[in-house]
């Protein structure tokens, strides 16, 4: 299988697994995957193309000396977005 198929394969199974859980929870939303160079700007984009009224997302678990130096999308989000931001930390993260 080559890696794009892989990568997709467990964004499906991501997004069913949210949709269940948010289904079964009465929350209405979506669920979209973007791909892109800037990810930031096109999740910024989309949700004013959208006008959603929030962002959820997730990390990617990176150190912070990493994000330190190379940033972190959800950071981007968080102080560019017009709308409240849930960022959800990554399980392997120490605070």
């Amino acid at each position: 299988m080559e890696l794009m198929e892989k990568e997709n394969a467990k964004v499906k199974q991501i997004e069913d697994k949210y949709r269940k859980l948010m289904q079964q929870n009465e929350i209405q939303g979506d669920f979209v995957c973007l791909r892109g160079k800037d990810a930031w700007h096109d999740i910024i984009q989309h949700q004013e193309r959208v006008k959603a009224i929030m962002i959820v997302m997730g990390t990617r678990g990176q150190n912070s000396l990493r994000r330190t130096f190379m940033g972190s999308v959800s950071d981007s989000v968080v102080h560019h977005a017009h709308c409240p931001v849930l960022v959800c930390c990554h399980p392997k993260e120490h605070h």
